[in-house]
C-alpha cells in the first residue's frame, strides 16, 4: 500500500480519539507526519520493537522506559502525553 492511499485511508476513517484503541491513533499520526519509529526509539534510549509495543499497549510493567517513550513520542507529535495516552500521563 503506497503512503498516499494510507493517508486518504486514514482521512476516510477519520481518526479520532475514541479510535485510539489498539494504537492506531497513534500509528496514524506518526505515520501522516512522517515519524520514524526507529528514529524515535534511539531518541528515547529503547529499542524499536518495545517502542512499537508503547504505541499499541501491549507492553506493559515499563514504567521509567515507558514514560520516557511515551513523552519522545508526543513531544515529537507536538502533543501532551495525556492527549494520546488518557490513562498513561507522564
Amino acid at each position: 500500500m503506497n503512503i498516499q492511499l494510507f493517508i486518504f485511508t486514514m482521512n476516510a476513517i477519520k481518526i479520532t480519539p475514541p479510535s485510539k484503541k489498539n494504537g492506531r491513533y497513534v500509528s496514524g499520526l506518526l505515520i501522516m507526519n512522517g515519524i520514524n519509529q526507529a528514529e524515535l526509539a534511539e531518541k528515547a534510549g529503547v529499542t524499536q520493537p518495545f517502542l512499537s509495543m508503547i504505541i499499541t499497549g501491549r507492553r506493559r510493567g515499563a514504567k521509567e522506559k515507558g514514560q520516557l517513550a511515551r513523552q519522545v513520542i508526543a513531544e515529537s507529535l507536538g502533543m501532551a502525553v495525556e492527549d494520546l495516552w488518557p490513562k498513561k500521563a507522564a
